[in-house]
């Protein structure tokens, strides 16, 4: 089983959900879910997408070179600071040299490749999808927001999945951080867009219900006791949730 398999299993089990004991996502079809419950549903099990490695570990930006004093150390880590903010602020506002046509000359277009090539390999920041990677970059910044749940419900699992729309759930583990934003937008549904933008695409995913449990993941730890988690099921053409342990 993959991380976090066994742990969902163990705490829908505790719920009352019933799972086939004949099911097992052996790799013999392509796309297979995680589980099968006993009346022929399956469910699949996931995380958010964050880079695990980063927690109790130092990348080899952070590391001191090869005969290198603290002192020296920390001149060059305020030199990369400063010249990532500046750049971080130049691609942003788009502070190039333009032509009278108001387009960027050739050595400014230069330039902005320049840039975005160094935040992208720097920090992880890809401008033209204006996000954030924690993945293959010296010092990632490390995201929380609603858009990671989403992320995993349409474009990643979604995408996946969606030869088996209505016949299959998704059990998400999410930082804490995540899942307390996911608490305040039920609490802001009746008047906040970006609560209700969420909870519709939730609603016309693939999926019949989506548990939305919070994991540990400073320390790569679940609780399969009483994690707090949100239970979202559609009924009918609305979408109802539930909340465990809050």
């Amino acid at each position: 089983m993959k991380k976090g398999e066994e742990e969902a299993r163990i705490i829908l089990q505790s719920l009352g959900f019933k799972f086939s004991e004949t099911y097992h996502d052996d790799g013999s079809k392509d796309n297979m879910p995680d589980f099968m419950y006993e009346d022929g549903r399956f469910l699949e099990v996931t995380h958010t997408n964050h880079n695990n490695k980063l927690y109790g570990n130092v990348t080899k930006y952070f590391k001191h070179k090869k005969g290198e004093t603290p002192s020296e150390w920390l001149r060059r880590h305020a030199e990369m600071e400063e010249m990532s903010n500046e750049t971080f602020d130049r691609v942003r506002s788009c502070n190039y040299e333009h032509d009278d046509k108001g387009h960027l000359t050739q050595k400014a277009n230069e330039q902005y490749k320049k840039d975005c090539h160094f935040l992208k390999n720097h920090l992880g920041y890809d401008y033209s999808k204006q996000e954030f990677s924690e993945f293959n970059c010296d010092a990632p910044i490390i995201s929380f927001s609603s858009d990671n749940i989403i992320r995993e419900v349409i474009n990643d699992k979604g995408e996946k999945y969606k030869d088996l729309v209505g016949n299959i759930d998704l059990f998400i583990f999410v930082a804490e951080e995540e899942f307390k934003i996911v608490k305040k937008l039920l609490t802001q549904y009746e008047w906040n867009g970006a609560s209700q933008e969420f909870l519709n695409k939730l609603l016309n995913s693939v999926f019949m219900r989506i548990f939305v449990c919070e994991w540990n993941l400073p320390e790569q730890k679940y609780n399969t006791d009483n994690p707090p988690m949100i239970m979202f099921y559609k009924e009918e053409k609305t979408l109802g949730w539930h909340i465990y342990n809050i």
